[in-house]
């Protein structure tokens, strides 16, 4: 194989260290570099962040992610390149199946390709990334970057849950402190 940009790599590539450039190497590459920004505590930024690296790197014609309703808050959605009402069209039994079987699940459109990727944490499913390609497939490397980005997210939405609770304590512990203060300066000016 002849070295040089766009050629990917007939051996299994390391993407740290490839010499060659190819796009393989730089969407894992990308991959890598976008984690530290979805790693953010902001639930819309993560969301946000995600999908349009998505969009970009891999060269979806639309992306969107759901957060399911449940423990972690109520759903919030994050789209690029499709909207709400893209999402009610899908058929539901296509988010079920990605939920309940914990795996992506393909569906067409009208005509065209969907992707159902569960998000996932210890098990736990917590939302759904939906995606569609530009042409008429999807490429053979986007189904695993998909995925790898689900784990990422996943990863990320539960950072977030766990701050939130955190920053929920520290605020109770400021108030009870705050409180039992006003106990003490009430208790000092009594006879």
């Amino acid at each position: 194989m002849s070295e040089g940009k766009g050629l990917v790599c007939e051996d299994i590539c390391d993407w740290r260290s490839c010499q060659r450039r190819c796009p393989k190497a730089e969407i894992w590459s990308g991959l890598f570099k976008a984690g530290s920004e979805i790693h953010s505590l902001n639930r819309k930024r993560i969301l946000d962040s995600a999908a349009i690296w998505l969009r970009d790197a891999i060269g979806l014609g639309g992306c969107a992610i759901k957060v399911l309703e449940g423990e972690e808050g109520p759903g919030s959605i994050a789209a690029q390149g499709m909207g709400e009402e893209d999402l009610k069209g899908f058929p539901p039994e296509a988010e079920e199946r990605a939920v309940s079987q914990k795996n992506y699940v393909m569906f067409d459109l009208g005509g065209m390709p969907f992707l159902a990727v569960p998000i996932t944490f210890k098990g736990r499913v917590l939302g759904v990334i939906y995606a569609h390609p530009r042409t008429k497939e999807f490429s053979s490397a986007a189904l695993p970057i998909i995925g790898a980005m689900a784990d990422c997210v996943g990863v990320a939405l539960e950072n977030e849950r766990r701050y939130r609770i955190a920053v929920g304590n520290w605020h109770e512990a400021v108030k009870e402190l705050w409180s039992k203060m006003d106990v003490w300066k009430s208790s000092k000016g009594s006879p």
